[in-house]
């Protein structure tokens, strides 16, 4: 899995970095000041985001630093948003740069380009999504709650599959239909509706797929 040090020192821009890298199958790391990243840089990551507007030791400094010492890819995440700025960071070493407020999907996908030019395209995440103590391991095809392993149906394991790997989308049940039907699935609306109510029970407690009325279900917004 690929390790991310998110360097940033408001706590809830942080706590959305987490969760939406966390549920898009990286590890995560976090530092809330300039002086405590540094102390980090000496462990390894895959990648770095970093904010500019640090405590005690500002982002450029830290740029500066790190550029010093290793190649590690680098995005800069700031309400700066003057094309100065912009261009001395990236002139200055930082491989990319994102303006907040951020999109959550623009990030992911940010990210992942970064990795492939870094590391080329056979490099990518590992495709582990993880939500509470939920965690679905793509390459084993594996649901683990709580490290206790899960007996899902195919059809259970691929809803839950769509939910976790699309984590804002509101899925109608013709698109659950749609989508399942690439593995084999027979069903219709009725039986979908069975599907998800099975799946809620196994992973309990956790209330993790939220009904929209009107509408269909996704995966529920961690508050």
């Amino acid at each position: 899995m690929m390790r991310i040090l998110i360097i940033e020192d408001e706590r809830d821009v942080s706590n959305v970095l987490v969760e939406i890298l966390e549920q898009a199958g990286f590890e995560t790391v976090t530092a809330y000041d300039g002086a405590h990243a540094l102390t980090q840089l000496s462990t390894t990551y895959d990648l770095v985001l970093l904010d500019l507007t640090l405590p005690f030791v500002d982002g450029e400094t830290i740029l500066a630093q790190l550029r010093q010492q290793s190649t590690i890819p680098v995005i800069i995440i700031s309400a700066k948003n003057a094309t100065t700025t912009k261009v001395e960071l990236l002139r200055l070493g930082a491989d990319d740069y994102i303006t907040k407020p951020f999109d959550i999907e623009e990030v992911v996908a940010r990210i992942e380009s970064t990795l492939r030019r870094a590391y080329g395209p056979a490099v990518t995440r590992q495709k582990r999504y993880t939500y509470q103590t939920i965690s679905l391991d793509e390459a084993q095809q594996l649901v683990t709650l709580a490290n206790r392993t899960l007996a899902l149906t195919a059809t259970e394991y691929a809803l839950l599959h769509l939910f976790m790997s699309q984590p804002q989308k509101i899925f109608t049940k013709e698109n659950l239909i749609r989508s399942l039907r690439d593995d084999g699935y027979t069903g219709d609306e009725g039986t979908i509706k069975t599907h998800i109510s099975n799946l809620r029970h196994k992973l309990q407690p956790i209330d993790a797929i939220e009904t929209i009325r009107y509408l269909g279900y996704r995966l529920r917004p961690l508050s």
